[in-house]
């Protein structure tokens, strides 16, 4: 059995663990509340102080750590796959093949922010890159982060520019109105899955069927920006997988940097990192979250910050390891990095059935402060999940499946001492 690097494991625990903190808003609540703070419980100080709160401390920054450890895995198989003598781009080709289907079949079935598929696309790009140069690699990350950066700034989000229809659907996912929030609560509560699930994307878009009928010149404009904001988040996803292999090749994910190198990796990615988180939300108050304002400078304020950020996290969780902070909670925050396919899974499908209709039913009717509850409940559940079932077996029941069908091999799952 191939050793793990604990380092690398705690790192994808922590990023797991952090990624419900942000993505519950998009299942129990308007989905634009993700991005607005006025689109729910506008009148509270609190919903605004929690909100500035996880902008600052979580808001793409566990999804950005999720991108770079996904990227020093890329590298980190690749090697092992080639010690073995075995064809590295099959084995790759054919694992993110996989993940390809798992993350469509999230999409359908459980939730339309699933990021596998974009991960499992985007890393066929990156993969060519596992063999370049340090020089090579950190000239990628910087060309990729800094076109991200460039692209998150939009001074054309108008609906003169865009036109009626593809304003009303961008508005829809920044700023709705009440009559298009209360059309998705009322589907999210339906006890039937079908209403639920299936039929999403038709209520989502149907208010939009009778502009299309009228703007059918607007096509151009509206693929200019949208095209703008789908090219950002790739720029972002690709250079921040391709920093992760260039921390992995020079040994600062694995721990085997200096203290006083992760010292100031965190201590300049918080200066720099809050500065910018702190600027753009000074901006986005100030302009009382125009969607202008936000997609012109906003959005580009707090993709820097957010970049900086992720990289100071880094710094910090490794520092934090090696001097023996997380004490006997490693062990149980590995647990998670080594299921992370599984537990990300479960994170949507424990979310469904606590908020929408044929669950608990809770869409809604809980506030960012309400939230803070499950949040914790469901961490340590996946805390105490892992680790148990890492007890008795050797990996998570989807990292068996994956490896099984991207090998075509049934894989090992039980461990020795319970297999007789």
């Amino acid at each position: 059995m191939t050793s793990r690097i604990q380092s690398l494991d705690v790192l994808r625990g922590i990023a797991v663990l952090g990624l419900p903190t942000m993505n519950i808003i998009s299942f129990s609540m308007p989905s634009a509340a993700y991005l607005n703070p006025t689109v729910f419980d506008n009148t509270s100080a609190m919903n605004h102080f929690l909100f500035s709160l996880f902008q600052i401390f979580a808001d793409q920054k566990f999804m950005g750590l999720f991108s770079i450890l996904f990227g020093a895995g890329i590298i980190l198989l690749a090697e092992k796959r080639k010690e073995r003598g075995q064809c590295t781009f099959c084995g790759h080709f054919s694992r993110m093949f996989w993940l390809l289907v798992f993350g469509i079949l999230h999409y359908w079935f459980l939730w339309y922010g699933d990021i596998l598929s974009i991960y499992a696309l985007i890393a066929l790009f990156v993969f060519p890159f596992y063999k370049s140069s340090t020089k090579f690699l950190l000239s990628i990350t910087i060309i990729s982060l800094s076109l991200s950066v460039i692209l998150s700034s939009n001074a054309y989000v108008t609906e003169a520019v865009m036109g009626r229809t593809a304003k009303l659907e961008l508005m829809q996912d920044y700023s709705p109105s009440q009559e298009h929030v209360d059309k998705i609560k009322e589907q999210r509560l339906s006890p039937s899955y079908q209403d639920n699930m299936l039929e999403y994307r038709e209520i989502f878009f149907q208010d939009l069927d009778e502009d299309m009928q009228d703007d059918q010149n607007e096509n151009e404009a509206d693929s200019y920006v949208t095209d703008q904001l789908f090219y950002q988040a790739v720029c972002k996803v690709f250079g921040l997988m391709t920093l992760g292999m260039l921390l992995y090749r020079t040994g600062y994910l694995s721990g085997q940097r200096s203290r006083t190198e992760y010292q100031l990796m965190a201590q300049f990615g918080f200066i720099i990192g809050m500065s910018f988180t702190f600027a753009a939300l000074f901006w986005n108050y100030t302009h009382n979250w125009d969607a202008q304002a936000y997609f012109e400078y906003g959005m580009l304020l707090s993709n820097i910050g957010s970049i900086a950020m992720t990289i100071a996290y880094i710094g910090l969780f490794v520092l934090l390891q090696i001097n023996g902070y997380f004490g006997r909670a490693t062990e149980y925050i590995a647990s998670v990095g080594r299921m992370a396919l599984t537990n990300y899974l479960m994170q949507s499908f424990i979310c469904i059935v606590i908020f929408y209709g044929f669950g608990l039913g809770l869409y809604g009717s809980l506030t960012r402060l309400g939230l803070i509850p499950i949040i914790v409940l469901l961490c340590g559940f996946q805390l105490l999940f892992s680790k148990y079932w890492l007890t008795y077996f050797m990996q998570g029941p989807f990292e068996f499946l994956l490896r099984t069908l991207a090998t075509f091999k049934i894989q090992g799952i039980l461990k020795p001492s319970t297999s007789a």
